[in-house]
C-alpha cells in the first residue's frame, strides 16, 4: 500500500553506508534483517552484503552486483541496477550514523507489521468458520515474536545482544568439539543412502551422552526433539526400538531425554498454526538438539513463483528457534533429481538459501571401495565449514550390533582426542 510506513531514504543511507565502509555491515546486522526493509531492491542488497561479509567478500558495486547476478536476485534492481548501485558510493555516510538510520528503518518496518497484522487477525476473528486454534496459533506467534525480539520487536534487540550473548555461552556443547549450541548442520545426500539413519544415530546417541561418532567418549546426556516427516510409523517403530537398545547400554540414557514428532503428511512453516505448534513443542521440551527433515516436506510453496519465499520463510523459522532457545538445527534435504545419473550434484534441493544458510553443509557420497562401496558413504561438503576445527568424519562405514553408522577418520583428525572412554558393546566405563 501506498501510504505503508516506511523511509526509504533512510534505507538508502543504511546501504550506502555498508557500501562503504565494511564494519557498518555487521552495525546494520546487529539490528535489521533483509524484510524489514520497505523496497525489494533494498532486501535483496542489504542479504547480499551481509552474506558477503561472511563469506569474507568485500562489497562493493562490481562484487554486490556480481553477487546478485549469481543468485538471479539483480532483476529486483531493475534495469538501472547497477547504476543504482554505484550511486550508494556518492552517498554521504560513514559508519557511525548507520545505527541512527538502521533505527529509522527499524522503527517504520515494525508500524508496518503490528498494522499488518491486526488487520490480518481482525480479519480472521470476523470469519466464524476460522478454527479458533488458527487464530490463537497467529495472536501467539506474534505475541512471542514482540517479547522475544522478533519482526514486531526487533527495535530492542540490539540493547539485548550483550545479553543473548551472555546466555548463549553459557549453553554447553551438543557434541564437545562437533556440534554446539544455535549450530546449523544440513545433511544432503541422493534417496536411500542412509541420511536419516545417520541422523536418527546422533540424536539417539546424543540423548544417551556418547559421542555419536566416537563411542568411547561421554559427553553430556542432552535433550533432543527428532521431526520425522517422511518415513511411515511402522519403519520408525522398528528403528527407534533398535536404537533404543543400543543407547539403553550407556548409563547417561533416558527415554524422556527424546521426543518426537511424526508425520508423514508433513507440514507447512508458512501456516501460523504449524509454525506455532512446531514453537510450542521446542518450547516444552527445551532440546538441545533439533533434528527434523526433509526440508521440501516442511513447506508449502502459495504458487508456481513463490518456492523461493517458501525457502525463506523455513530458514527463518529454524532461525527464529534458535535465537529464542538455543538449540542446534540439524536438516536432511534431498539432492536435486534433475541431476541424475553417477555425477548428481551433492546440494540440498529447492533452493541455494540452504548452501549458504548452515554452519556445515554435509554430502554424502557413494562409499569408495575401502569405505564399504554402495553400502558405505564418503561424506563431503556442499559448502566451507564455519569452524575448522570441528571434527567430523570423511566416511561412515555400515556396523552391525550397535550403531548403525561407524566413522571412519582422516589423518591427524583425531590427534587429540577427546576425554572419556566407554566400551560401546558393554556401556562400561573405560576409563582409568
Amino acid at each position: 500500500m501506498p501510504d505503508d510506513p516506511h523511509d526509504i531514504e533512510a534505507e538508502r543511507y543504511v546501504l550506502a553506508s555498508m557500501m562503504q565502509t565494511p564494519a557498518a555491515i555487521g552495525e546494520a546486522a546487529e539490528l535489521l534483517e533483509p524484510d524489514q526493509f520497505y523496497r525489494p531492491a533494498h532486501q535483496v542488497t542489504f542479504r547480499a552484503m551481509v552474506v558477503m561479509m561472511a563469506a569474507g567478500v568485500r562489497a562493493d558495486p562490481v562484487t554486490v552486483r556480481d553477487w546478485l547476478t549469481q543468485d538471479e536476485d539483480m532483476r529486483a534492481l531493475g534495469s538501472d541496477g547497477a547504476l543504482y548501485l554505484a550511486g550508494l558510493m556518492e552517498v554521504p555516510a560513514n559508519a557511525q550514523s548507520v545505527t541512527h538510520y538502521a533505527r529509522l528503518v527499524l522503527a517504520a518496518a515494525r508500524r508496518r507489521v503490528i498494522l499488518a497484522e491486526t488487520a490480518r487477525i481482525g480479519a480472521v476473528v470476523r470469519q466464524e468458520i476460522t478454527d479458533p486454534d488458527e487464530v490463537l496459533g497467529r495472536l501467539d506467534e506474534w505475541m512471542e515474536d514482540v517479547r522475544r525480539g522478533g519482526v514486531a520487536g526487533r527495535l530492542h534487540w540490539g540493547m539485548d545482544r550483550k545479553a543473548v550473548h551472555e546466555r548463549v555461552s553459557k549453553l554447553p556443547p551438543v557434541v564437545p568439539g562437533l556440534i554446539h549450541a544455535q549450530d546449523r548442520v544440513v545433511v544432503v545426500a541422493t534417496e536411500g543412502r542412509g541420511k536419516t539413519t545417520l541422523a536418527h544415530q546422533v540424536a539417539f546417541a546424543v540423548a544417551a551422552g556418547i559421542h555419536p561418532f566416537q563411542w568411547q567418549t561421554r559427553i553430556e546426556p542432552q535433550r533432543v526433539l527428532i521431526v520425522d516427516l517422511e518415513n511411515p510409523d511402522e519403519l520408525l517403530d522398528r528403528r527407534f526400538e533398535y536404537l533404543a537398545t543400543v543407547a539403553a547400554r550407556y548409563p547417561g540414557w533416558s527415554e524422556d531425554h527424546l521426543a518426537y514428532h511424526l508425520d508423514v503428511g508433513g507440514i507447512d512453516i508458512g501456516r501460523a498454526s504449524d509454525a506455532f505448534a512446531f514453537n510450542d513443542l521446542i518450547r516444552r521440551h527445551a532440546p538441545a538438539l533439533v533434528v527434523c527433515g526433509p526440508i521440501y516436506k516442511m513447506i508449502r510453496p502459495r504458487d508456481e513463483g513463490d518456492s523461493l519465499s517458501a525457502h525463506l520463510r523455513l530458514s527463518e523459522f529454524f532461525d527464529r528457534m534458535r535465537s529464542r532457545h538455543g538449540c542446534a538445527i540439524w536438516l536432511e534435504a534431498h539432492a536435486p533429481i534433475g541431476s541424475g545419473g553417477p555425477n548428481r550434484i551433492m546440494r540440498p534441493e529447492g533452493s541455494n538459501i540452504w548452501s549458504k544458510w548452515p554452519e556445515f553443509g554435509l554430502a554424502l557420497h557413494k562409499g569408495t571401495k575401502a569405505h564399504g562401496g554402495e553400502s558405505g558413504v564418503e561424506i563431503g561438503r556442499f559448502r566451507g565449514h564455519r569452524d575448522q576445527t570441528r571434527q567430523w568424519p570423511v566416511a561412515l562405514m555400515r556396523h552391525v550390533g550397535g550403531w548403525p553408522w561407524q566413522a571412519v577418520w582422516g589423518p591427524h583428525t583425531l590427534d587429540v582426542p577427546l576425554p572419556g572412554g566407554v566400551d560401546e558393546d558393554t556401556g562400561e566405563d573405560t576409563r582409568s
